[in-house]
Order: structure tokens, then C-alpha cells, then sequence
């Protein structure tokens, strides 16, 4: 049986790939483009109707 993934927060899905891109090119340290994504992601959340 196969299953299909669906992201559930897809918003935080594409901000966490583009802090992985930013880590591996080296353009910022993990901690500073983990930061980025959580305070991106937060933000979209909320514009969604999304309580954090």
C-alpha cells in the first residue's frame, strides 16, 4: 500500500527549505537562518487565522 505525505503546514515546510539552502551555501550560520524561518513562519501562521 502506498501512502501520499501532505504537508500540513506547508508554510513552514518551504521556510525550513530555505534555511536548509541558506546552511549549506553558507550565507548564514543554522542558527541564524533557523531563527529566520521560526519568526517567517510564525508570521504567516498568524496572517493564516493560525493561533500560536
Amino acid at each position: 500500500m502506498k501512502y501520499r505525505t501532505v504537508a500540513v503546514y506547508p508554510q513552514v515546510d518551504q521556510q525550513l527549505n530555505k534555511a536548509i539552502a541558506l546552511i549549506a551555501s553558507g550565507s548564514a550560520t543554522a542558527k541564524q537562518a533557523l531563527q529566520q524561518a521560526q519568526a517567517q513562519s510564525i508570521a504567516e501562521l498568524t496572517r493564516a487565522g493560525q493561533n500560536i
